[in-house]
């Protein structure tokens, strides 16, 4: 038996499942049916358990108090139905007499009627005993990808699967994230207090995307991480997160960041506005559109197209740091990825930090007002002129 009243403040809460439901990949079970959209409601004398899945690799459950008994059932409808009827003003009343009956809903001005679904919804997945678990910030893993995720591997490449998450390390107080493509690597370091030092936890993109999207009401919040050799969970307060983990082992980055490079100052407006403006003249079809060439002079940096599309050309002032600047330097990078790059940083950026290393080398990028956030660009080949 099943009796409880949907106030207001629980339909808001019913509604939150709503932005799960979108961010859910779409998901179907063994009979075709898709279980993206609909919602399991396990009611438990006073609270409500919701989730939702893609019936494979995400899975979101949110708990509610009631603040009532209300028996004990699961219910199993369609998402859209449920709230559409959710949508009514005033309270409604949820009844149910047995699992055999219809689901009813009772307003001010109407009765409705509805059948349990006959689907059998996935179960959320069950850890190890050796699962691993770490405490960390939610508020602080949130800025740290926002920072990094949009050089995350979108692709579908078996072999760069691994790098369609990211790296989280936790060790003396810093967490630091890592994210790869393959032609680019940013990295982000976030002073955070931790409950578990040297950890580390490669975070699927979706679930790393969700967290740094969701408005988390109170940022000091700890996030329970507890994860197994399959799956990761992410529990913040009544919300759990469960998606299933990436094997593998993360390329170790160090090496390439700590290359020796000749470093400058630009401002963030003069160098976004050469190369937007590249990227608006040059056809997308063309593959050497792809490529700038960046050369270095004295308190300039010069960018210019390959030489078989066109002349464009431009010279941005800079300032150079103490080390020499070698005679002749010339590479050439994607003019994409470095304008994803600089709107990545903050909107307060107005100085840029950018090193260039020898011929072949990756070119680092960071804001002035924020070292602690690096992104490296792989260079690309291209002939001389």
């Amino acid at each position: 038996m099943i009796h409880l009243t949907l106030t207001q403040k629980i339909k808001e809460k019913l509604k939150e499942a709503q932005s799960f439901i979108a961010k859910a990949e779409r998901g179907t079970i063994s009979n075709g049916t898709c279980i993206s959209d609909y919602i399991k409601l396990d009611i438990l004398d006073n609270c409500i358990n919701v989730t939702v899945t893609n019936g494979a690799t995400q899975f979101f459950e949110s708990t509610i108090e009631c603040g009532e008994a209300a028996g004990n059932g699961e219910v199993i409808v369609e998402s859209r139905m449920l709230f559409s009827i959710i949508g009514k003003r005033g309270d409604i009343i949820l009844e149910r007499k047995d699992n055999n009956s219809p689901l009813t809903f009772i307003s001010k001005n109407s009765i409705i009627e509805i059948e349990n679904a006959n689907i059998t919804f996935p179960m959320i997945p069950d850890f190890d005993n050796d699962a691993k678990v770490a405490t960390l910030p939610i508020g602080k893993l949130a800025e740290g990808f926002a920072k990094v995720n949009y050089a995350v591997y979108k692709g579908d490449n078996p072999s760069l699967l691994l790098y369609s998450g990211v790296k989280v390390t936790s060790k003396d107080g810093v967490m630091t994230f890592i994210a790869t493509d393959g032609s680019r690597i940013v990295c982000a370091n976030v002073p955070a207090d931790t409950t578990k030092k040297n950890s580390e936890i490669v975070i699927p993109q979706w679930l790393s995307g969700f967290i740094c999207s969701n408005p988390w009401d109170n940022p000091e919040s700890q996030a329970l991480i507890t994860y197994d050799q399959n799956h990761i969970s992410v529990t913040v307060g009544a919300l759990s997160i469960v998606s299933c983990r990436y094997l593998g082992q993360f390329s170790d980055m160090t090496k390439v960041i700590s290359e020796k490079r000749w470093w400058m100052s630009v401002s963030a407006d003069d160098l976004k506005e050469v190369i937007q403006e590249i990227l608006t003249l040059l056809p997308s079809r063309i593959s050497q559109a792809k490529k700038t060439i960046f050369e270095l002079e004295e308190n300039a940096l010069c960018i210019r197209t390959a030489q078989n599309i066109g002349t464009i050309k431009a010279r941005v002032p800079c300032t150079f740091k103490d080390e020499d600047i070698p005679e002749k330097y010339i590479n050439a990078y994607n003019p994409a990825f470095l304008l994803e790059s600089i709107n990545a940083l903050p909107k307060t950026t107005n100085k840029l930090i950018l090193g260039f290393s020898e011929r072949g080398k990756p070119m680092a990028i960071m804001s002035y007002d924020d070292p602690d956030c690096l992104c490296l660009i792989a260079a690309v080949r291209f002939r001389d002129c």
